[in-house]
Order: structure tokens, then sequence, then C-alpha cells
């Protein structure tokens, strides 16, 4: 029996291809009101980034590069710098709180996932200390202690296409979320560019 092929407008980029950025900020977040939030989330569908898009903006990057006679390197794409073209993307994530949050209860047969991220902290070697009550607690921020539903990964080519980008997912999710943390973070400099994770 033949699969279906893979429809990339109905994957997030990161995914498949990683999103061009130079910079990136992630937004973690609560979900306080349901309905609002799946009302909200129509609001947001616009601004995620599909796989089909991301590959096309990879495409823009390494053919303006060609185009200009700049160094095109293996996997070149995923970093782009503001002065060779603006782009953006957004995906979004969820934990197995936030899924169960707004009912959705399937079992995806990941037991680390569904066990959440606190409750592996000891197995993976984070720092901590045992509590009295048997319990396990990471040395980790206290904003990543509270339960957190979900994350939007932002990214771009700069700092002010992000902000930006960040607004207007901030926007579509108003009044359903309460923002537990904002993270932001660059490309590595120099040689080490492109080598994040």
């Amino acid at each position: 029996m033949a699969v279906a092929p893979l429809s990339l407008g109905n994957v997030q980029g990161d995914i498949l291809f990683g999103l061009p950025k130079q910079t990136q900020s992630f937004f973690f977040f609560q979900i306080n009101e349901v309905d609002a939030f799946r009302s909200n989330l129509s609001n947001l569908v616009p601004l995620i980034t599909s796989a089909q898009q991301t590959q096309s903006n990879i495409s823009e990057i390494r053919q303006f590069k060609i185009k200009n006679n700049i160094q095109v390197d293996a996997g070149d794409g995923e970093v782009v710098h503001p002065d060779v073209v603006t782009v953006s993307g957004v995906n979004i994530a969820f934990s197995a709180t936030g899924l169960q949050k707004i009912g959705i209860t399937d079992n995806i047969g990941d037991t680390l996932f569904n066990s959440g991220m606190l409750s592996g902290s000891s197995a993976l070697g984070d720092n901590g200390a045992q509590q009295a009550n048997g319990t396990f607690q990471p040395n980790w921020d206290e904003a990543f202690l509270q339960e957190i539903h979900g994350v939007t990964l932002v990214t771009g080519d700069s700092h002010d296409t992000v902000n930006e980008k960040l607004a207007s997912v901030k926007d579509a999710l108003s009044g359903s979320v309460t923002e537990i943390s904002t993270i932001s973070g660059d490309v590595r400099p120099g040689d080490e560019a492109g080598h994040e994770q």
C-alpha cells in the first residue's frame, strides 16, 4: 500500500528544515481561557510558517547569495543576515498538559512527553535536590517550575523583525494566555554560526 505524500503546507517549518534566522525568541505561556484560546488560534494560524514556506525562504536566501556572489555553504539558508533577505517565521508547540487543557487527550505513546519535563529532570542529570516528600526539585529558573502549556518560536533576520512578529503573536493570543517567560537568542558568531544545537 502506497503512503500518501507529505503535504509541506501542513507541517511547521522548523520540523523539517529549520526556520531561517539570525535571532529568535521563545514565548512560553499558560492557557487561562480555553474557549478564547481556541478562538484565538484561528488568528494565529495565518502567522504560522509552514515547511513549504520555509523551503521557499531558504531557496530565496540561497538564490540571493548566488546572484550577489556571496559564498553559499552546505546547509546554508538557516542563518540569514539582515543585508541578505528579510524573513521571519513562527511555529507553536504544546506540552502534554497544554494539549489536555484544550481537550486533546489522544495517547501519543510517549511516556516522557506525557510525564512532563519536570518529572524527568533528575534522570537528565539536572542540578537540584531531593525534597522531604521524595520528589526531585531541579535548580531551574522559577518561571520554568510553573506549568507551561505551550511555546511559540519566532525567528527572523533581525531583532526588529522578530520583535514585530512576536508582538503579532502575543496580540493574536491576547486575553487567552498568560506569559510565563520570553527568552531570546542569536546565532553564534563567526565559524560557529549555524551550529547552535
